[in-house]
């Protein structure tokens, strides 16, 4: 008998099988299985196969990716005026067409005549042009590839981010501060702010010309009057100036006083 039939039948009997990496005798199960082959396993065995692997990764993917970080970073740093023009222009409607589909079920948003995408503000409810940058955070974060782990709603100003009650928080609710309202249901806030035209009815100062947010002021504490709380009758738009000096300075306005007058 020949040294190949012998071989043969020893693998047959043994259930070993050669690596012709290594050139030892090993188990069935110390080769990963490929039925392209006649034996219906690898030349290599598991051990040889993972240095291989780990040697390539270390010589080719390891220096293609330092190259392409560092290629990529001085794109950045060479393009970063043009990059950051084209983040903070006006999101187009032609833009990604299946993002808008994806995104319709979240948001409410209106297309312009200039092709521009105007979507809701999550505090007062005005549409405004939104950038791209707002709007590729937003989906990042529906599709749960957000960077911070935040939601990234839209926010026509900084004064709607600051006092909306649910900007920045993660597991707990905000506090109230001091001199300040309760938060009401968002739904009445932006139909009385609508209603108001987004205008304090003290100082008559447009949401546009003031530096601070805008409030939605229940005329009726609500501990007094809950049954009316989502009246719109009853309630009216100030500013965060204008509440502050209500309740701390008209007379019968304070928490769990009775009715309050403005003139």
């Amino acid at each position: 008998m020949t040294e190949r039939k012998q071989l043969k039948l020893f693998e047959c009997t043994e259930k070993l099988l050669k690596c012709c990496k290594c050139g030892e005798y090993k188990p069935c199960s110390e080769f990963h299985k490929n039925n392209t082959t006649k034996r219906g396993y690898n030349t290599w065995c598991k051990v040889c196969n993972s240095k291989y692997q780990k040697k390539y990764h270390e010589r080719y993917y390891k220096n293609n990716t330092k190259q392409i970080k560092q290629r990529n970073k001085q794109w950045r740093e060479k393009n970063s005026e043009q990059r950051k023009q084209y983040l903070t222009s006006p999101y187009k409607s032609g833009d990604t067409t299946q993002a808008l589909k994806d995104i319709k079920k979240y948001e409410s948003y209106i297309i312009d005549k200039n092709g521009d995408v105007n979507f809701k503000c999550t505090y007062c409810g005005i549409y405004y042009k939104t950038t791209r940058r707002e709007v590729k955070n937003r989906l990042g974060a529906i599709n749960g590839k957000g960077s911070d782990g935040g939601e990234s709603r839209f926010y026509c100003s900084d004064q709607c981010k600051q006092e909306c009650p649910t900007y920045g928080q993660r597991w707990h609710e905000k506090g109230h501060k001091i001199a300040t309202s309760r938060e009401v249901q968002p739904e009445l806030r932006q139909i009385v702010l609508l209603r108001d035209n987004y205008t304090c009815q003290k100082c008559a100062w447009h949401k546009d010309e003031l530096d601070v947010g805008l409030h939605c002021h229940h005329i009726w504490p609500l501990n007094e009057s809950p049954i009316t709380s989502a009246d719109i009758d009853e309630c009216m738009t100030l500013c965060v100036d204008c509440h502050k000096w209500v309740h701390m300075n008209v007379a019968g306005c304070g928490y769990g006083e009775m009715r309050c007058s403005i003139e």
